[in-house]
């Protein structure tokens, strides 16, 4: 795989440089320290994976993941960064991952695996539990071809960007914000997030599928290869998804047009 990193602080770059240096999937690595120079090498050769950092003088790394989204976009990004306030923008612009400096190597051979589970050609579906998801037009859950069931609305809601995450782990207040854009989350509203939780989880258990939903202290995930979801088999470039998606994502929900992108 062909890396990029793009921090302007070198001694950033030089670390990140030497984790990726071990991994023997990585086959050539670039360097910059300026994103419009990055951006340049871009248009004329290609990436398979980026990590970007976000905080950079003249072009910050959210405007230059949405300037890759145009010139390469199927190049997984990554943003390496020391600020956490800025992970609700970055997830809608469907990067692949988003991780706090100093990066692990156990976190970012996790990002590869998934740039290169991207890549990859049709497979065959795992789910055996019965829940088929639709991501392309409206979000919607079926549970043996019937409309899902949910106590609360903003309950499918919380599904959708879970599943739109693709397995990411994200944090309660991360979903918090996105569930109720620029309202105050206090505590009514954290009271409701956490019944919408149990609904969720209600719902699964129901389904026969509650190992779906992984619930950690103040974060969730989902396991996507319990899930039969176009969304999923789209990334996956199974052909049937692929004509399946005529340019609408999640439509019901506004932080899913930065979504589009990707696609």
């Amino acid at each position: 795989m062909r890396a990029i990193i793009v921090d302007d602080e070198q001694m950033a770059i030089e670390n990140l440089r030497m984790k990726l240096s071990g991994d023997d999937r990585i086959t050539n690595i670039e360097t910059f320290r300026s994103p419009v120079k990055a951006l340049d090498y871009l248009r004329e050769n290609e990436a398979d994976i980026a990590f970007l950092d976000i905080n950079m003088p003249v072009m910050d790394g959210l405007a230059m993941a949405k300037a890759m989204k145009e010139i390469r976009p199927d190049c997984s990004i990554v943003f390496v960064t020391g600020y956490s306030e800025y992970s609700v923008e970055a997830y809608r612009l469907h990067v692949s991952g988003y991780l706090m400096k100093p990066a692990s190597v156990e976190d970012i051979k996790n990002e590869i695996d998934f740039a290169i589970s991207r890549k990859k050609g049709p497979v065959a579906p795992t789910n055996d539990t019965g829940i088929r998801v639709q991501c392309f037009g409206n979000f919607e859950v079926f549970v043996e071809g019937v409309p899902a069931k949910f106590k609360y609305t903003k309950t499918k809601e919380l599904f959708a960007y879970l599943v739109c995450a693709k397995g990411k782990t994200i944090s309660n207040d991360e979903l918090c914000s996105v569930l109720w854009e620029g309202e105050e989350i206090n505590l009514s509203k954290k009271s409701y997030f956490r019944n919408m939780i149990s609904d969720l989880q209600t719902m699964l258990k129901d389904a026969g599928a509650a190992d779906v939903l992984i619930k950690q202290r103040s974060a969730l995930s989902i396991v996507t290869d319990k899930l039969e979801c176009d969304y999923f088999s789209w990334l996956q470039g199974d052909p049937i998804a692929i004509n399946a998606y005529r340019g609408e994502f999640m439509v019901q929900y506004s932080w899913s047009e930065f979504s589009l992108g990707e696609f």
